[in-house]
């Protein structure tokens, strides 16, 4: 399958590097980049919303102020509400760009071609080596392909 002009969605973590979204058979979801970037959005936003709830219901009240998590303003989840739905890209690295104190929680998007599944750096005495398996090696399916 062509991987050009094709993105995966990513969620980074400490244990399994950073990985792609897969369907049931284990195969990596091919996205356009408006999709992948609104589903990442999505993402984002439930999170954030979350963390609000969280900031209101005190929830952080005794933690120190420099600990607690960003709050967002209503007018800025309905903006990502917006963008979730009908953003572009382009519009939705702007709006990441304008809150960079934002929780990703670890999800992303990144070009297909370039991407290694369970990529992480591991370092030893002996200098360091990055471990993960390039896309061009593991099955693909395009996210129209998926049958519901």
């Amino acid at each position: 399958m062509q991987l050009k002009n094709k993105w995966v969605i990513t969620t980074d973590s400490l244990c399994e590097g950073i990985t792609a979204d897969k369907d049931e058979r284990g195969r990596i979801i091919l996205y356009a980049e408006d999709d992948a970037a609104r589903s990442v959005m999505d993402s984002w936003l439930m999170i954030q919303e979350a963390r609000n709830d969280e900031i209101e219901s005190g929830f952080y009240a005794e933690d120190d102020p420099e600990d607690i998590p960003y709050h967002m303003k209503p007018k800025d989840l309905a903006a990502m509400g917006k963008l979730a739905s009908e953003g572009t890209a382009a519009q939705i690295i702007a709006f990441w760009d304008k809150h960079p104190d934002m929780d990703d929680s670890g999800f992303g998007w990144e070009p297909a071609q370039d991407f290694i599944d369970g990529r992480k750096a591991i370092w030893t005495q002996g200098g360091g080596h990055l471990e993960g398996r390039r896309i061009q090696d593991l099955e693909v399916i395009d996210e129209n392909e998926i049958s519901n």
